[in-house]
């Protein structure tokens, strides 16, 4: 009786933390406008100068219209939702030495022209930031396609034979038809 008692305890406890936890999740702050003094402090991985930090930003009222564009009907009030600019924050790789880089966005209406694409900056493993203009997008995978001009970095080594050095570490990314995206390494 006196460990089922205290293992009835033990759980109780855990439920009660988790449930003092959630409020916390909401009380994030949400930033209005992108304020240059609020620089974003990331680290530079070395060894892979090809990995870079895609910042994609788009007004809440062009997502309205492009959703209403595909029959969603979504109802935005009060101008401060109506100004709101939304900040995905993502990793883009670059492929090759044009300055191509391939990322994930969500939020975006390529058939709204620029105002359905948003802003779409990049920044390099060296803290610069530049635009990057955005190319194309596969639908069903969400995968996108953006150009840097005079992009100096050294692409990621991309595979480009199907066979391999014995004990070679690879990663493959792939996106099955169930649109669930999954990687293995090995």
């Amino acid at each position: 009786m006196f460990k089922l008692s205290k293992k009835l305890f033990s759980i109780s406890l855990s439920a009660i933390l988790t449930a003092c936890l959630i409020p916390s999740v909401f009380a994030q702050p949400v930033s209005k406008k992108p304020n240059p003094s609020n620089k974003l402090q990331f680290h530079t991985i070395s060894d892979q100068p090809w990995l870079i930090t895609v910042i994609h930003q788009i007004n809440l009222s062009e997502i309205e219209k492009s959703l209403q564009q595909r029959g969603i009907k979504m109802n935005i009030s009060g101008d401060k939702l109506i100004n709101f600019t939304p900040i995905n924050v993502t990793t883009g790789i670059v492929i090759d030495k044009e300055g191509y880089i391939l990322t994930r966005l969500v939020n975006l209406n390529p058939e709204a022209g620029e105002k359905g694409i948003g802003s779409i900056t990049v920044m390099l493993p060296s803290g610069e930031e530049r635009q990057a203009r955005f190319i194309g997008l596969d639908g069903p995978s969400g995968f996108c396609l953006l150009l840097v001009e005079n992009l100096k970095i050294k692409p990621a080594r991309l595979a480009n034979q199907v066979s391999l050095d014995f004990n070679a570490s690879v990663t493959i990314l792939n996106v099955e038809f169930n649109d669930k995206p999954n990687s293995k390494q090995g």
